[in-house]
């Protein structure tokens, strides 16, 4: 995402003041930064997904006597 928002700016000083793509890029600043953020939060997501390890099960501990066994 700072990538290309830097290659957005980087854009911006390279073309010439007035040209068509100098004025579509100034305006879509707004576009970019939403577009951005939806794929990097999907992103984030897919990658959770692949390298985490799912969770197997459920512990549901009794209520009850406490262990009174001694320790060693």
């Amino acid at each position: 995402m700072i990538l290309l928002i830097g290659l957005y700016f980087a854009g911006q000083e390279w073309l010439p003041e007035g040209s068509l793509g100098r004025t579509l890029l100034e305006s879509s600043l707004a576009l970019l930064l939403i577009s951005g953020a939806l794929v990097t939060r999907w992103l984030v997501n897919a990658l959770k997904t692949r390298l985490t390890y799912p969770r197997t099960g459920y512990v549901d501990y009794q209520m009850g006597q406490k262990n009174t066994s001694p320790r060693r």
